[in-house]
Order: structure tokens, then C-alpha cells, then sequence
């Protein structure tokens, strides 16, 4: 027994050995990815006596500036996902494009060791902070963006105090955020502001990431259609970052943009549609961002747009079914897929993607009418006219989903003889329904 217990004692001994030098590589590797973060800590704002008097502290600053940067990057992300559901980005601190919160430090904390760690070796933490000055005519807000950088923000007190944190918050992003910032500017119809935020980050460039950099030149260079330029730009990207997915989207978004607005012939043009999809398929398969992987939803739904505009609704239905496992589509999608389904005569498919946008969007009416063309196909002639009913009674609707368009639409024909769809046409029960709304 004593031997087996010094056996025993030796290997145990030895795993321990194993264990502290796992955790000792797998600390130093977190040292090294925390050093080459680039993350910046949002600082409590100062304010005048007059403002804390009227409820605005320096925290409510900060959080209101924290609150605007949410709102445009969810303006931004809503046109990239297509109106899917977005959620609030404030919970996320794993990666250098959120402003974070200033770390408080107490007792014995990991955060505070690496902290001490990082500034023994030369890593200091980049703040965002500022203070509020107000006399009788004017209030102004300073923003410091590195301990270098301070930006001068200036309204006259009949202007809300919203305008000014909004100026605020986009000069920060200009530096923290840029291509969200200059995506929002696209969405917004900018292309002054776009520029402005694009010669700043050039003016700036010794304190701007290198990714960021040529991620926001290469857009850039697409929004001015300067197609060359732009494909250059991605072509360093590539170089540069060889494993990171937006290395390979940037490439995707040049060739998709070249297709559809290149000056090239069709060969050419079918050549870079084709390329799309190939840096699409290698963005899934170097999915890795500042180390981390990425949802890639938003992509497979990219790529099944592809292949429904090139008549390969095969594939094209196999990537939506891969973005849905991942989550769930936006309500015109489903309906989409649903008419997909239809086409290849999959009624059990069809049914459940269309009710699931009925699910999404219960007053649309627009997808009653298309589970009522889905049971009408079917011979399920009263679960159609039931379906329309509730299309009519809906607040959604397009001009295909009315009461004139029923009595024409070749849809329908097979339901002309009937009396409910006839009831339903003569519009006695909507002019109750009215008279009860009013």
C-alpha cells in the first residue's frame, strides 16, 4: 500500500507540475492578446454647479453619450442584418469597438494584477473623458479622446443638450467606431459627413488600428465607386490580416460591387459575382475576429441572396435553413422562404415559414394573404378564405391585399363561387369593423 501511495504521490506530483504550467502559457497568452487590445474606458465628465443642479451629472453625461453610441451602432447593424431584432450593444466588452466603462479595482482582482502587468511592460489604458463649461450665451462639451486629443464642442443654450452629445459621440466614434460611423452615414444618406469621418481617421492614422484602417479605406473607396482603389485596399487587408474573417468580407464586398457596378462586360461581371460567393465561403471558414468567433447568420443569409438572384434556389434555401439555426429570421425572410418552398412544392415547409412570420408580425397583412395563397394551392379552400379575412382586418397591408384586388386576382379565381369569399368581397362586415374603429 505504501508504495502504491508513493506511486501515486510521484503522478500526482506530476500533474500538478502539468496543470501550473498550463495555466502559466494560458495566462502569458492573456497577458499578450490584453496588451495588443486597443480598448478605451469612458471617464465620468465634469460638470458646472448650474448643470448638477438640474439633474446633469457627470455619470448622466457619460451614460447619455454611452446610450447615443448604442443607438447608432443598432442603426447601423439594423441595415446590415436586414431589420433582424438587435439588441443593445452596451453588455459587450470583448473586443476593442465598445467604450467601456471605467474598471473599478478592489482587493485581490485578476483585472487589476494584468493591469499592473500591462504597465510594467509599457501598456497604459486609453481614456475618453472631458468636462462641460457653460457661461450666459453658450454650453460646450470637451471631449479628450487620447491623452493628446481634445475636441471642442460648442451649442447655444436654446439648442437641446441631445444636439451636443450627438456631435460628441460622433467624434468619438470617429476614432473608436469608424467603420460603423461611416456605415451609418451610408444608411443616413451622408456622403458629406461620411468623408469628414474618413479624412479625420487619414489625419489621425498613427492612432488608428491597421485593420480598422484599411477596412475603412477600402469602404470608403467602394461608397466613392473607386472600384480599383477600394479591391487595393482589400488586397492589403488580405495580406496583412490573412486569418480574420473581414479580411475576406472586404474582398466580397469589392467583387459584389464591381458585378453590379463595374464597368466591365458580362464575363467579367459574372466572374466577380462567382468571387463573391468564394470570399463569402472563406469569411466562414477564417471566422475569427481580434481572436474570437463571429455568429455567422448574417453571412449564410449574404450568401443565399446570392444564389436565388443566380436561380439556385437549392442552395440558396440551404443557407437560409443555416442563418435560421443560428437565429431566427427576420419576417419577411420567413415569408420569402415560404414562397420558396412553394415553388418546389414543399407545402409542410412552406406553412411553417410563413406562419413563423405571422408569429413575428401578427398584423401584417401581407403574410395572411400568403398562407392563404399557400391553402388555397392546396385545395384548402376555407382555411384560405379564413386567412383573408384576417388579411383584410389587418393594419399592414400592400395594395394586392384589398377587396378590389380579391375580385381580380387570378388567386383566387377558384374561390369566386364560393359564399363566405363572396361575403368577404361584399364588404359589409369591414364597414361594421370601420364604424366600430372610429
Amino acid at each position: 500500500m505504501l508504495i502504491w501511495l508513493e506511486k501515486f504521490e510521484k503522478l500526482f506530483g506530476f500533474f500538478v507540475k502539468l496543470l501550473w504550467i498550463a495555466a502559466f502559457f494560458a495566462f502569458s497568452i492573456y497577458i499578450y492578446r490584453e496588451y495588443h487590445k486597443n480598448t478605451f474606458y469612458l471617464r465620468d465628465f465634469k460638470v458646472p454647479l448650474a448643470w448638477v443642479q438640474q439633474g446633469y451629472t457627470g455619470e448622466v453625461v457619460k451614460e447619455a453619450i454611452l446610450d447615443e453610441i448604442d443607438k447608432i451602432r443598432q442603426i447601423t447593424l439594423a441595415d446590415w442584418k436586414k431589420n433582424r431584432t438587435t439588441k443593445s450593444t452596451r453588455t459587450k466588452d470583448n473586443d476593442d469597438t465598445q467604450i467601456l466603462n471605467e474598471i473599478s479595482v478592489e482587493g485581490f482582482n485578476v483585472k487589476s494584477i494584468v493591469k499592473t502587468i500591462l504597465s510594467v511592460l509599457g501598456k497604459k489604458d486609453k481614456s475618453i473623458g472631458g468636462y462641460v463649461t457653460m457661461n450666459d450665451s453658450t454650453q460646450s462639451i470637451s471631449v479628450q479622446i487620447t491623452d493628446q486629443m481634445t475636441k471642442q464642442f460648442i451649442i447655444s443654450k436654446k439648442k437641446s443638450i441631445d444636439n451636443l452629445i450627438h456631435d460628441a459621440t460622433l467624434h468619438i466614434m470617429r476614432i473608436k467606431q469608424p467603420i460603423i460611423l461611416l456605415s451609418y452615414y451610408q444608411v443616413k444618406g451622408d456622403s458629406l459627413g461620411a468623408k469628414e469621418a474618413y479624412y479625420y481617421l487619414v489625419k489621425h492614422r498613427d492612432i488608428t488600428k491597421d485593420f480598422d484602417f484599411y477596412t475603412a479605406s477600402s469602404y470608403m473607396s467602394l461608397y466613392e465607386k473607386n472600384f480599383d482603389k477600394a479591391d487595393a485596399w482589400a488586397d492589403s487587408l488580405l495580406q496583412k490580416f490573412p486569418e480574420e474573417m473581414g479580411s475576406y468580407k472586404s474582398k466580397a464586398n469589392v467583387c459584389i460591387y464591381k458585378s453590379y457596378y463595374g464597368n466591365s462586360d458580362s464575363l467579367e461581371k459574372i466572374k466577380y459575382n462567382n468571387l463573391y460567393a468564394e470570399y463569402l465561403k472563406k469569411a466562414i471558414i477564417h471566422n475569427n475576429h481580434d481572436g474570437e468567433k463571429v455568429p455567422l447568420g448574417n453571412i449564410y443569409i449574404e450568401l443565399a441572396d446570392h444564389y436565388f438572384r443566380n436561380k439556385e434556389d437549392k442552395l440558396g434555401i440551404e443557407y437560409l435553413e443555416k442563418s435560421n439555426e443560428i437565429e431566427p429570421l427576420p419576417s419577411y425572410t420567413y415569408n420569402y422562404l415560404g414562397y420558396r418552398y412553394l415553388k418546389q412544392k414543399n407545402y409542410a415547409k412552406a406553412e411553417l415559414a410563413v406562419k413563423n412570420a405571422i408569429m413575428i408580425e401578427p398584423d401584417n397583412g401581407n403574410y395572411w394573404d400568403s398562407l392563404g395563397e399557400l391553402y388555397v394551392i392546396q385545395g384548402k379552400d376555407s382555411l384560405s378564405v379564413s386567412c383573408l379575412k384576417r388579411a383584410l382586418k389587418s393594419g399592414t397591408k400592400v395594395k394586392e391585399v384589398s377587396i378590389e384586388a380579391y375580385k381580380k386576382d387570378p388567386r383566387w379565381r377558384r374561390l369566386q363561387n364560393r359564399k363566405d369569399f363572396q361575403y368577404l368581397l361584399s364588404n359589409k362586415n369591414y364597414q361594421v369593423n370601420n364604424k366600430l374603429k372610429k
